[in-house]
């Protein structure tokens, strides 16, 4: 009987043994099994995307005399077509885009360094902050699984790097345009090589206005334009006007031209034909004019027009800068060319004849004594607005400043324009929209039209509303009675070309006039605190000739006006709700068999 009792309890404790050691055991292998599974899940993007196809606006319904039909409410009523695709999935035109343009242009790359011993190269797509932070933010983690599915479909020409910029700041200094400008944990890089692309998440979305919440998704198309944007052949030129007696351009200035994608060239329009791979002419600060048909200095002997030559190249859809301040002399020839595009300079003229510019003066939005050094009104609304929308989207927009600054004003034979309230889309010439069914105008700009050219005004910066304009030493004008001065403007004449099957090229004219020599100055450009930088070369990537993908539409948030037959949650819910119970289920049919099978045998 003792015998017994001691092998009882020496069996209960080998028993509670086996079962302590049974129990750390399926724990320990739960949590290794978790931490394996998690891990290939990371890898290889292991998820169900529950999110439902996304739906976007097709078009009014019309009646059979094609008016807009109203509903019971008095609003149009809308059609809405499926783009078939989810947020979490990479649609596949997206896939063919790339796989049609890049992969060749990466491969030949390549070929060229293995030539010289060097070694191979990946699109990287690079985001400035640690994973689990970036999905731990809502608008993040829709940018963070397009760029991972971007790497799983082309693992061996794409990557997704990290960046910790906060311990590590210095690690994307030769992504900035200069030692001054700034980069912040949310910004996403796109780098091939020597060239990159910056953005921040507001660049990825739509919305109505910048004060509004987005209402869709544009990160596909956002990162197939710049991984296209970064693997071009070859960069675009640049040139820089000469013998007009323009200003010199600094050094800061010509790094800032080059970190925007461009090679610089000096060019003599007059003896010179311009590049045929320039996308960009500069004129900074012309003392003379540029010869034309019947001007004086224009010699039938040498049949040059250098304003011929300038028209010539715009019509291929390239761009133009011209910087004028307030000594910036009148100019006839020029100046009738570029009231062509909309901008004159504004000037007083006396009773000989003698003509000055304006020299905006403002006493209370200036960094100095006597007004003279402005800082800049940022526009946020149209084209100008969605050019600084990066700029603007921080707690503090860097002041952008203008010393010695003149004012543009729009051409007489340019017209006051009203934007008007009808359509959800983000125009790329007329600026961003918002939906609604009233003619009450958002916002207002200047346009021209003849014989076919559409040609738009836009403004980008102005004086604040205290300053006022100064000629000959007295005051001629007032921002608070006349409007705020412009200090940069830009006009567009837009067209588009297809390129291929899925990419086009955004191909419009861009002339871009800026009322300050000393916007790009060295001084200006160099200091940590003023925004110039940022500024120039959104500007200049604005206005570059960008490829634009054509097929890849944006994904809508849920639409409230919609049906409730086209937005049907019930898949989702379903989904959740087997894999809240499979568990369950499992270890309950388990549990059952044990049971029964210790019971019979």
């Amino acid at each position: 009987m003792m015998n017994q009792t001691e092998n009882s309890k020496t069996g209960f404790r080998l028993g509670k043994r086996f079962s302590i050691l049974l129990t750390v055991a399926v724990v320990a292998a739960i949590v290794l099994i978790n931490i394996l599974f998690s891990y290939l899940a990371k890898e290889n993007l292991w998820y169900l995307d529950m999110t439902n196809e996304r739906y976007k606006k097709a078009d009014y319904a019309l009646d059979d005399n094609g008016n807009r039909v109203r509903d019971d409410n008095g609003q149009y009523i809308v059609r809405y077509l499926s783009t078939g695709n989810t947020f979490y999935t990479l649609s596949e035109d997206c896939k063919e885009m790339i796989r049609e343009s890049v992969p060749a242009k990466v491969d030949a790359v390549n070929r060229d360094r293995a030539a010289r011993g060097e070694e191979a190269l990946k699109i990287n797509l690079i985001f400035c902050a640690d994973p689990d932070l970036i999905d731990n933010s809502d608008t993040m983690r829709y940018i963070h699984y397009t760029a991972l599915c971007l790497k799983k479909a082309f693992p061996a020409y794409i990557d997704v790097r990290y960046i910790n910029i906060t311990k590590n700041p210095s690690a994307v200094q030769k992504y900035k345009a200069t030692s001054t400008s700034s980069i912040y944990s949310t910004n996403v890089i796109v780098e091939f090589g020597s060239e990159f692309r910056i953005f921040s998440p507001r660049a990825m979305y739509t919305a109505n206005d910048e004060a509004s919440d987005p209402w869709a998704y544009n990160g596909e198309k956002k990162f197939v334009s710049s991984i296209l944007a970064v693997t071009k052949a070859e960069a675009p030129i640049c040139c820089i006007t000469t013998n007009h007696g323009e200003a010199e351009i600094g050094t800061e200035f010509r790094r800032l031209i080059e970190s925007a994608g461009y090679e610089i060239q000096m060019l003599d329009l007059f003896h010179e034909e311009i590049p045929e791979n320039c996308r960009m002419i500069i004129t900074y600060g012309p003392k003379s004019d540029f010869i034309a048909f019947g001007s004086p200095e224009y010699d039938p002997e040498n049949p040059v027009s250098e304003i011929e030559k300038l028209d010539r190249y715009l019509d291929r859809a390239y761009s133009f800068m011209i910087f004028y301040d307030a000594d910036t002399p009148a100019l006839s020839n020029l100046d009738s060319y570029m009231e062509e595009w909309g901008i004159s300079v504004a000037r007083v003229t006396d009773l000989a004849g003698d003509t000055e510019n304006y020299r905006i003066r403002d006493p209370k939005q200036c960094l100095d004594e006597d007004g003279y050094t402005l800082i800049g009104s940022y526009v946020t609304t149209g084209m100008g607005g969605s050019m600084t929308e990066d700029m603007r989207n921080v707690s503090y927009p860097a002041k952008v400043i203008f010393r010695n600054a003149t004012a543009i004003l729009p051409s007489p034979s340019y017209q006051l324009t009203y934007s008007q309230k009808d359509t959800q889309a983000s125009d790329s010439i007329l600026g961003t929209t918002t939906s609604s069914a009233d003619d009450t105008p958002q916002y207002v700009f200047y346009s021209y039209s003849s014989n076919g050219v559409y040609r738009y005004f836009f403004d980008l910066f102005t004086s604040g509303t205290a300053a006022v304009a100064e000629a000959d030493g007295k005051e001629v004008a007032r921002a608070e009675s006349d409007g705020a001065f412009r200090l940069i403007t830009v006009t567009s004449e837009s067209r588009s070309i297809q390129e291929d099957n899925y990419t086009s090229v955004q191909d419009a004219s861009y002339v871009c006039a800026v009322a300050s020599l000393d916007a790009v100055s060295d001084e200006v450009l160099g200091a940590a605190s003023y925004g110039n930088t940022d500024l120039m070369l959104s500007t200049l990537r604005t206005m570059s000739k960008e490829i634009v993908p054509v097929n890849l539409g944006f994904k809508a948030f849920y639409i409230t006006e919609m049906d409730e037959d086209l937005y049907d949650t019930n898949g989702a819910q379903s989904v959740t709700v087997w894999l809240t119970l499979l568990p369950m289920l499992i270890t309950a049919v388990a549990g059952i068999i044990v049971t029964v099978r210790r019971k019979y045998l």
